[in-house]
């Protein structure tokens, strides 16, 4: 475990990334009280735990097997081939798709333009939660922007 400290505009986060160091020589962004890794098994996935353990979001960038479908196609197919309830607009990202698979808890939201699709799959949202989620957003929307 090594622990990693970013400046990102007048706020210093601290973060802890867990992988074999001899493999990776670079710090990932990670928002305060979350910690991040490399998602082993699918290709640009970063996985973020909440530091108290509540909340989990996996960050995938699927453009590549998306093609140039649109967010809210390929939420629908992804919901039907994992056997999801249908997605709806999510309540959490502007033009988002969300869908929710009840089977394993896991909410997913799919956001982008076509071709350049994000999917975040959510384990844990709840009342509770809900204040880290939106905090969590808000930390990839600044990512977004550079």
């Amino acid at each position: 475990m090594k622990n990693f400290v970013l400046a990102l505009g007048i706020t210093v986060l601290t973060c802890s990334i867990s992988f074999a160091e001899d493999l990776y020589d670079y710090s990932l962004p990670c928002p305060s009280f979350w910690s991040v890794q490399p998602n082993p098994s699918v290709e640009n996935s970063l996985s973020y735990i909440h530091d108290n353990g509540d909340i989990a979001v996996t960050v995938t960038y699927v453009a590549g097997s998306a093609g140039n479908v649109g967010a809210q196609a390929y939420s629908r197919v992804a919901a039907e081939q994992l056997k999801c309830d249908m997605p709806v607009r999510s309540n959490l990202i502007e033009d988002a798709w969300s869908f929710y698979c009840s089977d394993i808890g896991v909410e997913g939201v799919v956001y982008g333009d076509a071709g350049d699709l994000v999917l975040l799959s959510i384990s844990g949202r709840n009342d509770k939660t809900e204040p880290a989620l939106e905090y969590f957003v808000r930390f990839l929307a600044d990512q977004a922007k550079r």
